[in-house]
C-alpha cells in the first residue's frame, strides 16, 4: 500500500513539473513555437514596419500604379472588369503612410509623410493630414499646397482666420500669397453656394410637393428649407451681409483680386518652370467679373463667318445673339 502511494504521488509530481517540459518539448519538435522563435518573429515584424520609409512607399504605390495602368490600356473590353478589381487600394498606403506621419510628426519625415498624404489621399484621412501639418508645418513652404487644396471650401470663420493668419506672417512669400489667393476663392465659392440655395428655395416654393420630391431625389420643401437655412446661417454675419447684394460681393471680390495682384502678381504659383504667375491666374478671374457676369456688356468678339466675311459681336446689338464655343484637340 505503501509502495503504492508512494508510486502515485510520484506520477503526480512528474505531472505536475513534467507539463511544462513536455510543451518545451513539443515546441522544439514543432508543435507551437517556441519562445525564443516568437521572439524573433515579432521582432522580424517590427523590423518589417520599420523598414517602410516616406520614400519607400511612394514608390511603390508609383510602381503598382503604373503597373495598374498599363495593363488597363493593354486589356480589352471584356477583360478590364476583371483587372479593375485588382485596382491597388490607395487606402492601404495613405495608413502607412499615417504610421510614418505619427512617428515623428514634426520631424521632415513627417512633413514628408503628410503632404503625400495629403496629395494622395481623401476624406478623413487627407483632413487630419491638413490638420497635423497646420499644427506642426504652418511655417514650411508646402503649405501652399495644402492652402490651395482649401480654396475649394466654402469659407468658414476657422478657415478665414487661419488664411488670413498666414497671409499675414507665413515667411514664405508664396504661402503669403496663396492663402491670398485662397481666401478670395472661398468667398466666391460661399456665394457660388449661397446662391444655389437661395435659387432652389425659390425655385422649390413655386412647385407642388410631388414636382418638388421628384426634383430633389424625395427631399420635400421643409428638408429644403432647413437645409438652405442651415448653410446661410452657418456663414459668417459680416458674408451674410456681404452676399445678400450681388453688387457688393462683385465690388469686394474684385477689390479683394486686385490686391492680390497688387502684392503677390510677379510671383509663381508651384516651382515649375511653366507655372503661372498669380497676376496671370487671377487676370482670368478680374475678367470674368468685368465681363461675364449677369448685366455686364459683353467683350467685343471679332472673327470671319463660314463664308469668310469678317463680323463683330457689336454689330449684332440689340438682337439676340447665341454665342457656341467648341474646339476639337
Amino acid at each position: 500500500m505503501k509502495i503504492l502511494k508512494s508510486t502515485f504521488w510520484l506520477l503526480t509530481l512528474i505531472s505536475l513539473f513534467g507539463f511544462p517540459a513536455s510543451r518545451l518539448v513539443g515546441q522544439e519538435t514543432g508543435d507551437d513555437p517556441k519562445p525564443a522563435e516568437a521572439a524573433e518573429a515579432g521582432e522580424t515584424a517590427e523590423e518589417e514596419v520599420a523598414e517602410d520609409t516616406v520614400e519607400s512607399v511612394a514608390a511603390e504605390w508609383q510602381e503598382l500604379s503604373i503597373e495598374y495602368s498599363k495593363k488597363m490600356r493593354a486589356a480589352s473590353t471584356d477583360d478590364r472588369a476583371a483587372i479593375a478589381a485588382e485596382k491597388p487600394r490607395i487606402n492601404d498606403y495613405v495608413e502607412r503612410m499615417m504610421v510614418l506621419a505619427n512617428n515623428d510628426v514634426a520631424s521632415e519625415d513627417g512633413k514628408k509623410a503628410l503632404m503625400w498624404i495629403i496629395t494622395n489621399g481623401r476624406g478623413v484621412a487627407g483632413d487630419e493630414a491638413t490638420d497635423l501639418m497646420i499644427e506642426h508645418h504652418s511655417d514650411a513652404p508646402e503649405m501652399a499646397v495644402v492652402v490651395m487644396g482649401m480654396s475649394r471650401e466654402t469659407p468658414t470663420e476657422a478657415s478665414l482666420a487661419l488664411l488670413d493668419n498666414l497671409a499675414a506672417d507665413s515667411p514664405s512669400e508664396r504661402v503669403r500669397g496663396v492663402a491670398s489667393y485662397a481666401r478670395v476663392l472661398q468667398l466666391k465659392q460661399g456665394y457660388t453656394m449661397w446662391t444655389y440655395y437661395g435659387d432652389l428655395l425659390a425655385k422649390s416654393e413655386k412647385m407642388s410637393e410631388e414636382e418638388v420630391e421628384a426634383a430633389n431625389r424625395g427631399k420635400n420643401l421643409d428638408e429644403i428649407r432647413t437645409r438652405a437655412n442651415r448653410f446661410r446661417d452657418a456663414m459668417p454675419a459680416d458674408l451674410q451681409e456681404m452676399y445678400a447684394d450681388e453688387s457688393t460681393f462683385n465690388t469686394e471680390i474684385e477689390a479683394a483680386f486686385v490686391k492680390v495682384v497688387e502684392n503677390f502678381g510677379s510671383i509663381k504659383l508651384t516651382d515649375a518652370d511653366d507655372s503661372p504667375t498669380f497676376g496671370d491666374r487671377v487676370e482670368s478671374e478680374l475678367f470674368e467679373l468685368r465681363f461675364l457676369t449677369v448685366g455686364k456688356e459683353a467683350p467685343e468678339i471679332e472673327g470671319e463667318d463660314v463664308d469668310g466675311v469678317t463680323f463683330k459681336l457689336s454689330d449684332y446689338r440689340g438682337k439676340v445673339v447665341v454665342i457656341d464655343f467648341w474646339g476639337d484637340w
